[in-house]
């Protein structure tokens, strides 16, 4: 397998209704590699997540996943394909403890020592997790929370991890450390990472590429380092 065709999104379109949320949209990954989406609320890169995931059906165009057409299949057997992902808002469940979360995120995993495995994995990278692991996870701070739904991503052993708006209602120290995790699960296991965030700072500063996105449109795409000396992106996102 060419390292190119890892993950590929091919002129993709989602409607609601007679709303066009997202019109040609082509996206790629290669495996191991970090890429941001960048865009204004409501310009459609949650939608752009949830067509990758199988919640929002795709009209339009294809979404390949290490050269398996995966558009519109349904979100339990993209999990188990290894796509996970961290939705926007955490989404942990409340009532239940730290660790019980966790072992959700390994539903379907059915080898055992993979789960072992994960499991320290998860704790490894995130210490204050391991300290609250009999806790109700509403019990969790913002920042606490966000790394438990990342932690529970990674439970499903993905290759590919999707995460929306990682920061959000985030102080900007506990942004900071979250952002290095993201960095540090993708250089320590190789992970592939698409980051939905607006951000867009933090977002391409720790992505390898970047693409922007504005009223469902690709409008923009290059290296992090060309976009972060763009014009444009200084003005409409880095508030310069």
């Amino acid at each position: 397998m060419h390292r190119e065709s890892f993950f590929e999104i091919v002129n993709i379109s989602v409607n609601y209704g007679v709303i066009k949320a997202l019109t040609n949209i082509s996206v790629k990954i290669s495996e191991g590699e970090i890429i941001s989406i960048i865009g204004a609320n409501g310009a459609g890169k949650s939608t752009l997540l949830k067509s990758i995931t199988g919640i929002a059906k795709v009209n339009d165009g294809n979404i390949l996943f290490q050269s398996q057409d995966i558009t519109n299949k349904p979100p339990e057997e993209i999990v188990k394909k290894g796509i996970a992902m961290v939705p926007e808002g955490r989404r942990v469940f409340s009532t239940l403890t730290v660790k019980e979360n966790l072992e959700l995120g390994a539903y379907f995993i059915k080898d055992k020592k993979i789960i072992k495995e994960n499991y320290e994995l998860v704790l490894r990278t995130f210490p204050r997790i391991e300290e609250r692991l009999s806790q109700p996870a509403g019990t969790l701070s913002g920042g606490e929370q966000q790394m438990l739904a990342i932690g529970r991503a990674l439970m499903s052993n993905p290759k590919l991890l999707l995460l929306d708006e990682p920061s959000m209602g985030l102080s900007p120290k506990i942004t900071s450390e979250i952002f290095q995790l993201i960095e540090k699960i993708n250089k320590e296991r190789g992970i592939s990472i698409i980051m939905v965030e607006q951000n867009a700072l933090m977002a391409l500063k720790t992505s390898k590429r970047g693409y922007v996105i504005e009223n469902g449109k690709i409008v923009l795409e290059g290296s992090s380092g060309e976009l972060l000396q763009n014009p444009q992106i200084i003005k409409a996102y880095l508030g310069a």
